[in-house]
Order: structure tokens, then C-alpha cells, then sequence
């Protein structure tokens, strides 16, 4: 599988509100976005 450029990687934590309940996690290799335990974003 391709790496994600740095760059990608670093929008998408730029793109995650920085507030109570969300956060960003592991799944399948690649980081998902989180709020209040569900998922509503990816990057691959």
C-alpha cells in the first residue's frame, strides 16, 4: 500500500476541531477522525 504524503497527513489533523469528544485514531493502517466515538472521517 502507497504511504499518505506528510502533507495529507498533516491537513487532516489541521481538519479535526480540537474540542471535547473528538479525536483521532488508528483503523486499518491509516488515521480516522472521531467524535464522541464515531467515526465521520478518513484519509488514506
Amino acid at each position: 500500500m502507497k504511504k499518505v504524503p506528510q502533507e495529507n497527513v498533516e491537513a487532516f489533523h489541521r481538519a479535526i476541531p480540537q474540542e471535547e469528544g473528538a479525536s483521532i485514531q488508528k483503523m486499518f493502517g491509516c488515521e480516522a477522525g472521531f467524535f464522541n466515538g464515531n467515526m465521520l472521517c478518513a484519509h488514506s
